[in-house]
């Protein structure tokens, strides 16, 4: 028994001398190598927080440009178009104006009651 004793001693501390010498070793280096791959997935995530802030504001900014484009797009047309109303409108005055002194000359020589019948001949 004695000697049954001392070979399950030897092969426990051949085993705890395998462990600290072996074993312990190639743990402590896989925790030295996930610190590192954690690290830099740590500083990965950061890159990709700074990377999506970016891109947001880069967004925003593309949204107000646009926005500001399309504004001064009708700023342009809307003025484009008072321009084409403001040129129908003089037309149309010119027009009652030619009219008017067309009327007043029928009405002189006599002929604006009988003719115009009180109105404008090429209105």
């Amino acid at each position: 028994a004695r000697n049954e004793y001392l070979l399950t001693l030897a092969a426990a501390n051949a085993h705890q001398d395998r462990y600290y010498q072996t074993d312990l070793v190639n743990i402590i280096k896989c925790v030295d190598q996930l610190i590192r791959i954690q690290t830099e997935l740590q500083e990965t995530v950061k890159d990709l927080a700074k990377g999506k802030k970016k891109y947001f504001e880069t967004e925003q900014m593309a949204q107000t440009v646009r926005e500001k484009a399309d504004i001064e797009a009708k700023s342009k047309l809307s003025l484009f178009q008072s321009r084409i109303s403001l040129q129908k409108a003089s037309v149309k005055v010119s027009v009652k104006i030619s009219c008017t002194f067309r009327f007043r000359s029928c009405v002189k020589s006599g002929r604006g009651d009988t003719q115009c019948k009180g109105r404008c001949c090429c209105c």
